[in-house]
């Protein structure tokens, strides 16, 4: 029904940690079965939102191969070490990290939550 899109909707909206987002996601997944590619790309945006603000990042972006994600802040070695132990071909600034997705061999949206959650510890 309508109303239960709309709830639905607020409850995504009002999710503040990734855990819960995963929490939702399992209880979608056993009321529904598997969501369709919109719920499953809003989930998705929602969950870089999250592991974004978590990191530090103040821009996330995807364009063409290459993922970006700028800091508010500058990288500290130890998060550079992590990032490039996992992400041997990124490139690490002051500030910004790029990688292509065409040098890793998960999902590029793997590839994103991989590379903010390593930057969120």
């Amino acid at each position: 029904s309508r109303q239960r899109k709309l709830e639905l909707y607020r409850r995504i909206a009002e999710l503040a940690v990734v855990d819960d987002l995963a929490a939702l996601r399992e209880e979608l997944r056993d009321r529904y079965g598997p969501p369709p590619e919109p719920v499953r790309n809003l989930l998705y945006g929602v969950e870089v939102k999250l592991r974004a603000v978590k990191a530090g990042a103040t821009e996330v972006r995807a364009r063409g191969p290459e993922l970006r994600v700028v800091l508010g802040r500058d990288i500290q070695p130890d998060e550079r070490t992590r990032v490039l132990r996992s992400f041997p071909k990124a490139q690490a600034g002051q500030r910004q990290i790029r990688l292509s997705v065409l040098d890793v061999k998960a999902d590029w949206r793997d590839a994103l939550t991989g590379l903010l959650d390593r930057l969120a510890s």
